[in-house]
């Protein structure tokens, strides 16, 4: 685990911020940013699966056909359906640009967008070449994505260290300003994930192996506090 810290101080000596939002005249407002590496539990896989036939009916179809192959794959590998979403469809005619000038209907393309968690991290190249098996040159890779399901224990770490930093930064700065904390008045809490760019390999574990892999780094866990201490 990596820690970092920023601090960002606003002191308050004036009436002014009484106004905007009920602290009293005399108080210190700062923020705390912590920041961990944690290891990704899950990642989210992005494709399409896009058809290109003589008409729209016959697209549709097709695609739809293609789909459900994949849906079958997504089954097997007892991926919830709770985490497949593919509620973007949707059909339209393709041009021919390829003469300056001219343009020449190709055909009628249907295409159908996937996104799915994969709760087995481990598992995320096996299910990309089965997807891929399934479906062929219909289905379009658009990226993964890992990611932290599980993030109250790590929220809870992050928690605690930014108490700690928020207690420490007050009293230095009671001490620097020769000011008297009173009491707590207020803390605002927001955090976010910050994940990495998998690296897509085909790593050769033997002359035959051929399979999708990815290197998943670690991702940022970041929380962010912002106190205020009544002094006087």
């Amino acid at each position: 685990m990596i820690k970092k810290t920023l601090v960002t101080i606003i002191i308050f000596l004036t009436p002014l911020n009484a106004l905007s939002n009920n602290l009293p005249e005399r108080n210190i407002t700062f923020t705390i940013n912590e920041s961990i590496k944690v290891k990704a539990d899950a990642s989210r896989l992005n494709f399409q699966v896009s058809t290109l036939a003589k008409n729209n009916k016959e697209a549709l179809a097709t695609n739809n056909k293609k789909s459900n192959l994949i849906r079958g794959v997504l089954k097997n590998e007892k991926i919830a359906s709770k985490d497949i979403d593919s509620g973007n469809l949707f059909t339209y005619i393709e041009y021919d640009y390829s003469v300056p000038n001219v343009s020449k209907i190709k055909g009628y393309r249907a295409t159908q967008s996937f996104t799915i968690i994969i709760r087995e991290i481990e598992s995320s190249g096996i299910l990309v070449d089965k997807i891929v098996a399934s479906a062929g040159d219909n289905v379009t890779i658009t990226g993964i994505t890992p990611f932290l399901v599980n993030e109250k224990s790590e929220l809870k770490k992050l928690r605690k260290l930014a108490s700690i930093s928020a207690i420490e930064v007050a009293n230095e700065y009671a001490e620097n300003f020769d000011v008297k904390l009173e009491k707590l008045f207020s803390v605002t809490e927001n955090s976010s994930q910050m994940p990495t760019y998998p690296i897509y390999r085909n790593e050769v574990a033997s002359v035959n192996d051929s399979s999708t892999k990815f290197d998943f780094a670690d991702i940022d866990l970041s929380i962010s506090i912002t106190v205020s201490y009544i002094i006087k």
